[in-house]
């Protein structure tokens, strides 16, 4: 039986210092305990390049996939990462950052599931409110894991024009010994709930019997 204790919740918390900027709080969460906060800073980024890991700053992309699609000027991607040094780059006041997703998970090793939006619609009151879920389903489809009713963007600012915006929660788990080998499928629903915009979104990643990654 798996346990939810190899499962986290990213999320970022704190005061306002700016337009696509907050403070956050990467945090493992057990069961039964809340998550943990230690503010450091998320910067939102502007498009480095064209390539297909990033949407276009005009919140268009002429490469719509499974993992990345665009409507009505607002955009989303659900990307793995199993190198926590992304939260960390993220963090660093450049003009972009390097996407390295994987379609690969080692046993034992984090792998984070996260989202990264543009051109979220403020309300009337000046603020955001974009919210989903991403849910994890082993190779048998049976659910792995998930997070509903999740945070990605809610009651802050938009981000600047053009920024790239890591959402506020994502989720993180770890392939374990007794988990079984195969495709593993993450489903994501990504929602303006100010534009009425909604945005599904899925990806796969492949675990070996072995647990090695090429």
């Amino acid at each position: 039986m798996r346990s939810l204790t190899k499962f986290a919740i990213v999320a970022c918390v704190g005061s306002i210092l700016g337009c696509g900027k907050t403070t956050s709080a990467p945090s493992e969460q057990k069961q039964d305990e809340p998550l943990a906060q230690a503010p450091i800073e998320t910067q939102g980024r502007t498009q480095a390049d064209d390539d297909a890991s990033t949407l276009k700053k005009n919140g268009t992309n002429d490469a719509d996939s499974s993992a990345m699609k665009t409507k009505n000027g607002f955009g989303a991607q659900l990307w793995l990462i199993d190198d926590q040094r992304f939260f960390e780059e993220w963090n660093k006041p450049t003009p972009g950052v390097e996407i390295k997703p994987v379609n690969r998970a080692a046993r034992g090793k984090p792998l984070s599931a996260v989202i990264i939006f543009t051109g979220a619609t403020a309300g009337t009151n000046g603020l955001c409110d974009v919210t989903g879920s991403i849910t994890v389903r082993k190779p048998d489809g049976d659910k792995y894991g998930d997070i509903t009713g999740a945070n990605f963007w809610r009651e802050l600012p938009p981000p600047k024009a053009g920024e790239l915006q890591l959402g506020v929660q994502s989720l993180g788990m770890i392939i374990e010994d007794q988990d079984p080998a195969g495709t593993y499928t993450v489903d994501a629903t990504v929602v303006d709930n100010i534009a009425g915009t909604a945005l599904t979104l899925t990806t796969e990643f492949v675990v070996d019997e072995n647990g090695n990654v090429p």
